[in-house]
């Protein structure tokens, strides 16, 4: 058999075709890094970018971050305080959302009208495909654990009031 080398033209990128046993082993070889992302190897010291650690059996040895990786952390953990600290005001609980709704209206309520008169005045939000399905069962859930300490009541079939205080 004749193997065929394909010629590569100029500007197109080089295909790496690897057997996976080759794969299994470079996936083994990959270069451990520090907390900073510095590259540390088994026993000799801080590894040079991109070098392979040997198998040598041993703790590693952690290399002295550079300043400017040093520097890069630092103001990644500045951007995340500054961040969380703009982060506007998370919504209300569904349940808490349900309480003001109610007591806002002041009827009984099903929970679809509950949920989207919340979603409404922007009390809660909810990715899920049945938010009134989960109110519904928040709810229920909170008469049966809390009792009379429930902030609600249960008015009839589907309807739900807020517990006079």
């Amino acid at each position: 058999m004749s193997k065929s080398k394909s010629k590569k033209k100029k500007g197109e990128p080089s295909v790496l075709k690897m057997t996976p046993r080759k794969f299994k082993k470079a996936k083994k070889e990959k270069t451990e890094k520090d907390g900073f992302g510095v590259p540390i190897k088994k026993f000799g010291g801080p590894a040079a970018e991109g070098e392979k650690i040997s198998g040598v059996v041993g703790a590693p040895v952690r290399a002295a971050a550079p300043l400017d990786k040093a520097d890069k952390v630092l103001d990644k953990i500045v951007d995340k305080a500054l961040e969380q600290a703009t982060k506007p005001k998370p919504l209300m609980s569904g349940l808490d959302a349900a309480v003001k709704v109610l007591a806002e209206v002041g009827t009984p309520l099903n929970c679809p009208a509950i949920v989207k008169a919340a979603f409404d005045k922007g009390y809660w939000s909810s990715n899920g495909l049945t938010p009134a399905a989960t109110m519904h069962t928040a709810i229920i859930t909170e008469i049966k654990k809390r009792g009379d300490q429930s902030r609600f009541i249960k008015t009839g079939r589907g309807l739900f009031a807020v517990r006079a205080a």
